[in-house]
């Protein structure tokens, strides 16, 4: 059974740096990494081109599309289309996973479900630290109750969801819930990401394309397994991104959830 980890980035090779590593540092490495580069310029691409020749335990590939604006849903598609894996985990290019995270979502993996996982935010201070290689410590391997430590230091959020605890309860508590899954921490078996034709690509701009994702694949008849305990990726400070088409995503997004959108997108990974 082989697990496609894709990476969604945009011009920020110090962070996907940081990601890759984490990646060729997993207690389970994944059998393929791709990058799914939404535009790039060519100057980010030569340093993205460094880190992958500096690891020598990672299979990755670099999918890139020309930069016309937010098209993250249609470069993941592209990416599912050209993967090998039977299991695919999407992450974010600033979203750096924690060392058991590819063993962690294996564990999960079962026919009829998808996993979602937490995230847990860093601090413009703490980012910008880790980013230059100038913090102490592997935020990704400390223990929790260091992790604890900076969240007293208002550097992180959230820090009880670095804790592992048995996961019957998220399984079924979040089993038909489509809320706050997102694809900065979301695995789903191939064959179901195909058959509700992966992302619907009139969901461009920022906002919502993850959550339709999420709701279709509800409706198609798959559960959720929430890991927002015990599997969070370390999410990287950011200026937000322009909102523009948030009001006419969102619409978009409730039609599915009333199930006036088709569960198959019409404009998918394949033209319906």
């Amino acid at each position: 059974m082989k697990t496609t980890v894709i990476v969604t980035t945009y011009n920020w090779p110090e962070a996907l740096d940081k990601v890759l590593q984490s990646l060729s540092a997993q207690t389970v490495i994944p059998d393929e990494v791709i990058i799914a580069d939404d535009g790039s310029s060519s100057s980010v691409i030569e340093k993205i081109n460094k880190t992958v020749e500096s690891i020598d335990n990672l299979k990755i590939r670099h999918v890139w599309h020309e930069d016309q604006g937010f098209r993250a849903a249609e470069i993941r598609n592209r990416a599912v289309g050209e993967s090998s894996g039977e299991y695919l985990i999407f992450i974010d290019g600033d979203s750096i996973p924690c060392r058991r995270f590819v063993e962690l979502h294996n564990k999960n993996r079962r026919k009829g479900w998808f996993v979602s996982g937490g995230r847990i935010l860093m601090s413009k201070v703490y980012t910008e630290k880790l980013l230059k290689g100038e913090l102490e410590e592997n935020p990704c391997s400390v223990r929790s109750h260091v992790w604890f430590m900076r969240y007293l230091s208002s550097h992180v959020n959230k820090p009880l969801r670095r804790i592992i605890v048995p996961q019957l309860i998220a399984r079924w508590w979040w089993k038909r819930r489509w809320e706050g899954a997102r694809t900065c921490n979301l695995a789903i078996w191939k064959r179901d990401f195909e058959s509700v034709n992966g992302f619907d690509l009139e969901f461009s701009g920022w906002g919502y394309e993850d959550s339709d994702l999420v709701v279709r694949l509800l409706r198609k008849g798959l559960s959720r397994c929430h890991l927002g305990i015990g599997n969070p990726v370390l999410h990287c400070w950011h200026p937000e991104e322009p909102r523009t088409r948030r009001e006419t995503n969102y619409r978009m997004l409730t039609e599915s959830i009333e199930g006036n959108r088709p569960v198959r997108a019409t404009c998918g990974m394949k033209l319906s």
